[in-house]
């Protein structure tokens, strides 16, 4: 039969779907003893769908006064980063801090 659905939701890496396996054979699942069973179950994922990117606000500038750098956490709403959106938003940038 076809295939059911993914068991996982939205970037939340791998599942699995199932499908039902019958033998067609008047006689049932004896007529089909000289062939593989097909598999009725196997692993499936929903990449791309629906993953973003999550950042922390910026980290104060880590220059008390003039040219620093400043720093953010960013993450994949899904457990593999693959599955998000490229490219990965920046994790530090330069800043200027007028603070004496």
């Amino acid at each position: 039969g076809p295939w059911g659905s993914c068991s996982t939701g939205s970037c939340e890496g791998l599942g699995t779907r199932v499908r039902e396996v019958t033998c067609p054979a008047l006689i049932g699942e004896a007529g089909c003893s000289n062939y593989r069973r097909p598999t009725a179950i196997e692993n499936c994922s929903v990449a791309g769908k629906d993953c973003a990117w999550y950042l922390s606000d910026w980290s104060p500038c880590d220059n008390g006064c003039g040219w620093g750098d400043r720093t953010r956490t960013v993450t994949c709403s899904s457990v593999d980063e693959s599955e998000c959106v490229l490219p990965k938003p920046s994790i530090s940038e330069l800043c200027y801090n007028l603070d004496a």
